[in-house]
């Protein structure tokens, strides 16, 4: 039955196969095995120490503090820093104003000031021609009188007169002339 079967046929590649498959299955042991390190005793001491040097160092990282402490601290930190930008942003909003700005603010406001008083003079002055055109009015007798100058027209005595319609024709649209041909200036 030779021939029949890959391992007679490609001896070298089916050897290769098994070795492929023996790593990747190691390998696949060592990854689900590698996060879990065994440490001796000898090594754990000489860790200590290590720390126990560097007191200062893993005090001030905060190595040593618990989570919930940690995390207030943080919060406290992200507060602060909200409250200062907080401060800040109403500084900037309620920052006393420079001279220019205050004399452009002036400025505008004494323009607003003239025009409202010229339109108070204007008014006044306005309404004292009305009261003397009144009481001159009133001195005059009524036969010194002038007419009103507009002239009253009769009313129609009745409603059709008032309604006058003016009916006007529907007009056909002309239809349009055919364009002519040109003429060619060589006949």
């Amino acid at each position: 039955v030779l021939g029949r079967d890959v391992e007679s046929v490609f001896p070298t590649e089916a050897k290769q196969t098994d070795l492929d498959l023996a790593a990747s299955t190691e390998a696949l042991v060592k990854d689900a095995i590698g996060s879990v390190q065994f440490v001796t005793e000898k090594q754990v001491e000489e860790i200590k120490r290590g720390r126990e040097g560097d007191g200062d160092a893993a005090a001030a990282a905060g190595s040593f503090k618990p989570l919930a402490q940690v995390l207030s601290e943080r919060k406290q930190e992200k507060d602060d820093a909200f409250q200062e930008k907080w401060k800040q942003m109403k500084e900037g909003q309620y920052r006393p104003l420079d001279e220019d700005e205050a004399a452009f603010l002036d400025d505008v406001e004494a323009k607003r000031r003239k025009v409202e008083d010229s339109r108070r003079e204007e008014e006044q002055n306005e309404l004292l021609a009305f009261q003397l055109a009144r009481e001159e009015a009133r001195e005059q007798p009524s036969a010194q009188r002038k007419p009103p100058t507009h002239q009253h027209r009769e009313k129609p005595k009745n409603a059709a007169a008032l309604l006058r319609v003016k009916v006007q024709p529907k007009l056909k649209p002309k239809p349009k002339p055919a364009p002519e041909p040109e003429k060619s200036g060589a006949a």
